[in-house]
């Protein structure tokens, strides 16, 4: 009996010493799974923060696509404004260059009528102190 009693603490003492190996892993296997369990919480609210981030780094991009968008238009706007207003430029130059030409000709028009009128007062004066001439020497002779 003492030698089963001897065996029984034996295989008390070996089913102790397992038992307290298994405690021992288990507490470093909690351990590891505590702090694992840690790593993941930590991890998701990164992950959490990197999605908040780039919502907004999303909706921030959204609006400068938007203010590209309005100012590609108003680029395009105000380009066709100052094509247009080159075109009128243009078209007022060329009415400005227009009307000087005619002012010109209406110009050489008129002095070569002035020179044409003065002639033709000469030629009248002419004729009129020849008339003149001719009846002052009736009335002398009569």
């Amino acid at each position: 009996l003492e030698q089963e009693a001897e065996g029984d603490m034996q295989g008390h003492a070996g089913l102790q010493a397992n038992a307290d190996m298994h405690r021992d892993q288990l507490a470093s296997t909690t351990k590891d799974l505590l702090s694992c369990e840690d790593e993941i919480r930590t991890t998701l609210e990164s992950k959490t923060g990197v999605q908040a981030k780039t919502v907004d780094l999303q909706h921030r991009i959204d609006s400068l696509e938007n203010s590209a968008v309005s100012l590609r238009e108003r680029l395009v706007a105000a380009r066709r404004s100052s094509e247009r207003v080159a075109r009128l430029r243009e078209d007022c130059d060329k009415a400005a260059s227009a009307r000087l030409a005619g002012l010109d000709r209406h110009g050489r028009e008129l002095e070569a009528r002035n020179t044409q009128f003065a002639s033709q007062r000469g030629e009248l004066e002419q004729t009129s102190s020849a008339v003149l001439a001719t009846k002052n020497a009736e009335l002398d002779r009569r």
